[in-house]
């Protein structure tokens, strides 16, 4: 099993559009992920709902959406995703989600926008 790993998907940034994809790698097999969104600054009441997808195929354009968020962020504030095929206890996990499936080998990580408001938010991937 690898050593537990921390990666930034996304630095932190003042960002106004669609971010769509971002490399989200899970190359060393890891069961577990969290997903950490970091919301710092907000221009104007906004609505943020990240996802993650799979890559296109080589010669393609589609891109399969694998999550969304089940609900949108509305307000500044860290909340975190658990991806787990590891057999963690969602009950047990005190964050915004808990998904049931490990992140897939090679796929994307965006964030929809409600708006073209200004928002301040960085990402980051604990992988274990």
């Amino acid at each position: 099993m690898p050593a537990p790993h921390r990666e930034i998907i996304l630095a932190s940034a003042a960002r106004t559009a669609l971010v769509s994809g971002v490399p989200l790698r899970n190359l060393a097999g890891w069961q577990n992920c969290m997903l950490v969104f970091d919301w710092t600054v907000e221009a104007v009441s906004s609505t943020l709902t990240p996802a993650v997808s799979i890559e296109a195929i080589a010669g393609t354009s589609r891109i399969d959406v694998i999550w969304t968020a089940a609900a949108g962020l509305t307000a500044v504030g860290t909340y975190a995703y658990l991806f787990s095929g590891g057999g963690l206890i969602a009950s047990d996990f005190n964050g915004q989600e808990a998904v049931g499936f490990s992140i897939p080998p090679v796929c994307q990580f965006s964030v929809a926008v409600g708006d073209a408001d200004s928002a301040t938010y960085s990402v980051e991937a604990h992988w274990w």
